[in-house]
């Protein structure tokens, strides 16, 4: 599999962001998007609209397994998911993922800076 960083992912969580659709007290595990909830989001959206919500892709292939580390829950931008992802990403050695990642925790971040 070529899975690789999304940079449309990274476009889409950032301008969901801006836009309040954010949380940031979740518990990942809960708020995940369940494989159902992600293939129903494949068959009604088609590709693109699928992969917006995955930092990593394999673009040959196409299909809900082709995608990995959501960033939240299908509707909005989790600071949890982006957690999560960024530990999975650090143990598989993709900096370039661990780097998105963080910079879209610090956005949120800066949001909510008192």
């Amino acid at each position: 599999m070529a899975a690789k960083l999304n940079p449309a992912a990274v476009e889409f969580a950032r301008s969901l962001i801006d836009e309040g659709k954010y949380r940031i007290n979740t518990q990942w595990k809960i708020a995940a998007p369940s494989q159902a909830q992600a293939e129903g989001l494949l068959a009604s959206q088609g590709w693109d609209e699928f992969s917006r919500w995955f930092l990593v892709v394999d673009e040959t292939s196409g299909d809900a397994a082709s995608a990995s580390l959501p960033i939240g829950d299908l509707k909005s931008v989790h600071r949890s998911g982006l957690l999560a992802a960024q530990t999975v990403a650090r143990g598989a050695g993709q900096t370039d993922v661990v780097d998105a990642a963080q910079d879209l925790i610090d956005w949120i971040d800066r949001f909510n800076a008192c």
